[in-house]
């Protein structure tokens, strides 16, 4: 056989190897696609179950300073692995895939994030409160409010 034969199947081979490259890389991010969606999954169930678990002790009123501290560690854990989950699905979403719930997962980081996790600070303050140190709430707003008014000290 000629050389030209040999050249022009080598060519295609090689095409044909680049392809099989190309769909195993397309291959590979839709299972991590699949996979972060499917943590995604697990990860909102964890929120929905850590959401009802704190508020039936708040509700009563009734729960302990340790009970809170457990039940921030457990939300701060959820917050920190949920924003690594959500790194993964912005580059993947950047690649052009549609990662499911992945805007649901984020609102509900946004509330996670601004929940007060920080029980031994609140601790703190309420003793110093209590201890007759720092002012109370409403009388702190008044502060600032008289600050912020044209004017204001």
């Amino acid at each position: 056989m000629s050389e030209q034969f040999y050249q022009a199947h080598l060519r295609l081979y090689k095409t044909q190897a680049e392809e099989v490259e190309s769909w195993r890389l397309a291959h590979d991010e839709a299972m991590a696609c699949s996979d972060i969606e499917d943590a995604i999954g697990l990860g909102l169930s964890i929120l929905d179950n850590l959401r009802r678990r704190g508020g039936s002790g708040a509700e009563r009123g009734n729960l302990s300073w340790e009970e809170a501290s457990d039940q921030a560690r457990a939300y701060r854990v959820w917050l920190d692995t949920t924003r690594h989950l959500l790194e993964g699905a912005r580059r993947l979403e950047q690649a052009g895939f549609v990662v499911q719930r992945a805007d649901e997962l984020r609102r509900a980081c946004g509330e996670v994030s601004l929940l007060p996790l920080d029980t031994d600070r609140i601790r703190r303050s309420l003793e110093s409160l209590e201890g007759g140190e720092g002012v109370p709430t409403s009388e702190a707003i008044d502060g600032l409010r008289n600050r912020l008014r044209p004017g204001g000290a």
